[in-house]
């Protein structure tokens, strides 16, 4: 687990080096709104989107970070998963519950 002397070891590998750059840069780019005030599209959201549609099993540890850092996202920005505007369709999941949906696969 996370707290673990083999994760943090595994951290200092390279594979947990790219893993913690590239789970760092995600986190960055979920926060940001990539659209317009009026019509915004946080990052997560696509990232996620694509998450639901893939055909193969993520890791479990990865699914809790990030899950982790959306609703950290979402205290710090109470509105990031809202959805209005053209770039949002009437009914649909927001990023945080698409991601319940792939981690409950």
């Amino acid at each position: 687990g996370p707290g673990s002397a083999k994760y943090q070891a595994w951290l200092n590998s390279p594979d947990g080096a790219f893993y913690k750059k590239f789970t760092e840069g995600l986190k960055e780019a979920g926060a940001k709104n990539f659209d317009s005030k009026t019509n915004p599209m946080y990052g997560y959201r696509p990232f996620v989107e694509m998450m639901t549609r893939a055909d193969v099993p993520f890791d479990d540890q990865f699914l809790n970070q990030l899950g982790h850092d959306m609703i950290a996202a979402e205290k710090d920005n109470g509105t990031i998963f809202e959805q209005w505007g053209g770039n949002h369709r009437e009914g649909r999941a927001d990023a945080l519950d698409s991601l319940l949906g792939v981690m409950s696969k």
